[in-house]
């Protein structure tokens, strides 16, 4: 193991940052308060990758943020490995960890580095992630699973240090941008160390509306003899791309590996106590989420326009599901759509409440990945250029919701969309027949945000 040798290396390269500051310390510039609550599911990985329904499974978490300054979290998971030669059979463990951390901004030689020290508890072993699966599975009608638990981990300490550097760092008229490199060595003795290191940027709104992209190089190295620990391992290790987003109160993330195509999601609510003073004023964009019922699906909608009038748009939506009628977990196929056009609605935004038709057109790609998890795994693709057509209500304006984030207009749209693709395709199989590409009507539920970004 070269876990050592990586984290002294590692370790001297904060000990040469440190070395090259001033030892006078700040508090963060802009302190802020906030509690963010998340579930996380594989699910929810936004098909970018195919969906194998293991490792990291499920999970949730949450995360409570005083004055920027001290950082306390929860997180629990249940990772899973299938035997593919019987359905619903494998291996499963369970992590918990709860930690506290402590930011250090450090000004000098260099603009801005940040020092993050964490303290916490770890367990790992059987506790409760196949109960909680299993009643899920009950309420979607799903096949109910049965896996072996990894011998339990003894509780231990966590420890970890996070660094950033900030080396471009500037406030525009529409916006906050930074460039930032930055690390961390995370270890829990007797189950695992990780170590990560890369570049990040992110553009922050007025009121803390945020887009984060991170690409980073992920290293896990297991301390244990546990064969699940060190698969894990395997599919976490390599190039990593995550982004995520906060907007109007709701926390969205996706990380996949682009080395191993493992991929997984989040979702939740993040709440700030005492947002930064500014209240909607005209509306910059319209950011759209929710799901798509009978199918288990999910569609993200950005929109705005350009020629300041809000009865027309140029959107783009991306949305992923799992068409209903295919024989889970024999067969699975997901679909992605990506869809750019322009809307046309009766009414622009305002405060008072309003119904609001729209209609919208567009074109397209879209993607079908049909696989199988069982026997022998299977995979396919195809993929079609699509045209779309949609229709809709919207119903928004000043709701309850605008304590969370006053600059924003919340509303909720319900619509039709017909996708129609260019080249069509079904295909015989022991199942039955599968429809890989062929036109679809979906009917997405979403809440709605207008977002005064600037």
């Amino acid at each position: 193991m070269h876990t050592n040798r990586y984290t002294i290396n590692f370790f001297f390269i904060l000990l040469f940052a440190a070395s090259n500051v001033s030892p006078q310390w700040k508090k963060p510039a802009n302190q802020e308060t906030s509690l963010r609550v998340f579930t996380e599911n594989d699910v929810l990985n936004a098909s970018w990758t195919v969906n194998t329904d293991d490792y990291r499974s499920f999970g949730f978490g949450a995360e409570y943020c005083v004055n920027s300054l001290w950082r306390y979290t929860l997180d629990y998971y249940g990772i899973t490995t299938r035997d593919d030669q019987t359905v619903g059979a494998g291996v499963r463990i369970d992590e918990f960890q709860v930690a506290a951390e402590r930011a250090f901004e450090f000004h000098g030689l260099f603009q801005k580095i940040e020092l993050l020290p964490r303290l916490g508890l770890f367990i790992g072993g059987n506790l409760g992630s196949q109960s909680i699966q299993n009643a899920w599975h009950r309420i979607k009608d799903l096949p109910e699973v049965d896996m072996k638990y990894e011998k339990k981990v003894l509780p231990s300490l966590l420890v970890e240090g996070r660094f950033g550097y900030n080396f471009v760092d500037r406030v525009f008229d529409f916006a906050e941008f930074s460039l930032r490199t930055g690390g961390s060595v995370l270890v829990r003795p007797g189950y695992d160390c990780r170590l990560e290191i890369g570049e990040s940027t992110c553009l922050k709104g007025a009121a803390g509306d945020m887009f984060h992209l991170e690409f980073f190089y992920r290293y896990v190295d297991p301390l244990c003899d546990l064969d699940l620990v060190h698969s894990l391992a395997g599919v976490e290790t390599g190039w990593t791309l995550r982004y995520t987003v906060l907007c109007g109160g709701m926390y969205l993330a996706n990380e996949f590996n682009m080395l191993t195509g493992f991929s997984t999601g989040s979702a939740g609510f993040h709440y700030r106590r005492k947002p930064r003073l500014h209240v909607f004023n005209k509306e910059d964009f319209v950011f759209e989420c929710g799901m798509m019922p009978g199918s288990w699906g999910w569609q993200a909608r950005i929109s705005a326009n350009p020629w300041n009038n809000g009865r027309f748009k140029l959107f783009a939506v991306y949305a992923f599901f799992v068409p209903a009628d295919i024989e889970y977990p024999v067969i699975r196929i997901n679909q992605q759509q990506l869809i750019f056009g322009g809307e046309a609605a009766l009414f622009p935004v305002r405060e008072r409440i309003t119904f609001t038709p729209f209609i919208a057109i567009g074109a397209g790609a879209q993607r079908a990945m049909r696989y199988s998890n069982v026997m022998e795994f299977e995979l396919q693709h195809r993929e079609s250029p699509i045209i779309a057509a949609e229709a809709g209500l919207r119903l928004s304006g000043k709701i309850p919701l605008r304590f969370v984030s006053p600059n924003v207009i919340y509303g909720i749209s319900v619509s039709d969309r017909f996708v129609y693709p260019v080249y069509k395709r079904t295909e015989k199989i022991t199942a039955g027949t599968v429809n890989y590409v062929v036109p679809i009507n979906s009917f997405p539920v979403c809440l709605t945000m207008a977002v005064d970004f600037k």
